[in-house]
């Protein structure tokens, strides 16, 4: 059913048999206009974020090197290493809103905080948007050697947000293949966040929990793949979370 008045489009299970048939407010389609109050008797509602795929960009990020270091506090007590932050712009969406968004990298997801470097040091990436890009801040920490530099290629998948910037309650192209459903809320021809199948292509992990553990003042992480980057002096036994492999198409 559809409502010209609010634009929305729904697939959904009928709330009883009271009210009028064509009436979108009525008693039996009250999950069209109120679906969050019917969440069992929805199949589709175009107020539903589908996790719909706006742009898909590969970046080659070149992590710089952090130069070792040896500092004297005292006669007795040498402070050895530093701190260096990089702020990396990914991608410029200009979509005007802070969008949904997944960073991948061989496979996995990156996260906040997530270890991609260990030895003289290491290194912390971190994801976060604006309503004009989305960027990686990179925190690097050296010993008295210098933490090396590096490069990683990762994956900026942004989701686009349900939004009406079409006339059309609903509206089928058979021919091309074309979906539109909520005055283009929904967009069947775009690409979806969604699980596998079997032979699906680029697909990647995504935890179901943490992927970080402290002990001993120092941490570990551990990537939905099942790999770890560990610091020295770690006295933990974290071994990751269940994870969920999905792919966009």
């Amino acid at each position: 059913m559809t409502d010209p008045a609010t634009g929305r489009c729904a697939l959904f299970e009928e709330n009883g048999t009271s009210g009028d048939l064509m009436d979108p407010n009525s008693v039996r389609n009250a999950p069209l206009n109120n679906p969050v109050a019917h969440l069992d008797k929805i199949r589709f509602h175009s107020d539903f974020d589908y996790y719909l795929v706006d742009s898909i960009t590969e970046v080659t990020v070149s992590h710089p090197a952090v130069a070792g270091a040896s500092v004297a506090v005292t006669a007795s007590v040498t402070r050895v290493g530093q701190l260096s932050k990089t702020a990396h712009t990914l991608v410029t969406h200009g979509l005007g809103y802070v969008p949904n968004y997944m960073i991948e990298s061989g496979g996995v997801l990156i996260g906040q905080s997530s270890v991609i470097q260990i030895g003289n040091g290491g290194r912390l990436v971190s994801p976060y948007a604006t309503t004009s890009t989305i960027n990686l801040l990179d925190v690097g920490t050296s010993t008295s050697a210098t933490l090396a530099a590096m490069s990683k290629t990762y994956r900026v998948i942004i989701f686009r947000q349900p939004t009406a910037d079409s006339p059309y309650l609903f509206d089928w192209d058979p021919i091309a293949g074309a979906l539109i459903m909520g005055e283009g809320k929904f967009r069947g021809a775009l690409p979806a966040l969604r699980r596998t199948l079997i032979g699906d292509a680029s697909p990647f992990d995504i935890p179901l929990g943490r992927t970080s553990d402290l002990r001993n003042g120092v941490s570990k992480t551990v990537l939905a793949d099942g790999s770890s980057f560990t610091f020295p002096a770690y006295t933990g036994s974290f071994a990751g979370s269940a994870s969920l492999q999905c792919t966009v198409e």
